[in-house]
C-alpha cells in the first residue's frame, strides 16, 4: 500500500513538471506589463543589466534597463551585458520580481 502511494505521488509530481514545462511564456517589455500578470506566470524579458547586487549566499538581484528586477542563483556577473531571462513571477514586499529559470547572454 505504501509503495502504491509513493508511486502515485511521484507520478503526480512528474505530470506537474511536464505541464509546467509546456506552458508558454509571456514576453514582457517593462515593469508595467509585469504588474498586470499573476504570480507564478511564466515570462520572458530582455534587457541590459544596469545593476546587480548579492542578496545572500549564492543569490543576487539583477536590475534591467527597463526596470524589471530578476532574482537568480548564478555566480557570473552580467553587469553591462544584454540578457534574455525566462522565469516565473514572484512577489516580495508588494513588488513583483522574476525568479530566473534560464538566463541567456544576447549579443
Amino acid at each position: 500500500m505504501k509503495g502504491m502511494a509513493l508511486f502515485i505521488a511521484i507520478s503526480g509530481i512528474f505530470v506537474l513538471e511536464l505541464l509546467m514545462l509546456s506552458l508558454k511564456a509571456v514576453e514582457i517589455n517593462d515593469v508595467k506589463e509585469l504588474d498586470n500578470l499573476e504570480i507564478n506566470s511564466k515570462v520572458v524579458v530582455e534587457g541590459k543589466v544596469v545593476n546587480e547586487r548579492i542578496l545572500y549566499l549564492g543569490s543576487k538581484l539583477i536590475v534591467l534597463d527597463n526596470g524589471v528586477e530578476i532574482i537568480c542563483e548564478d555566480s557570473e556577473s552580467f553587469k553591462g551585458k544584454r540578457i534574455r531571462v525566462e522565469g516565473l513571477i514572484d512577489e516580495f514586499n508588494n513588488k513583483k520580481q522574476i525568479g530566473a529559470l534560464r538566463i541567456e547572454i544576447s549579443n
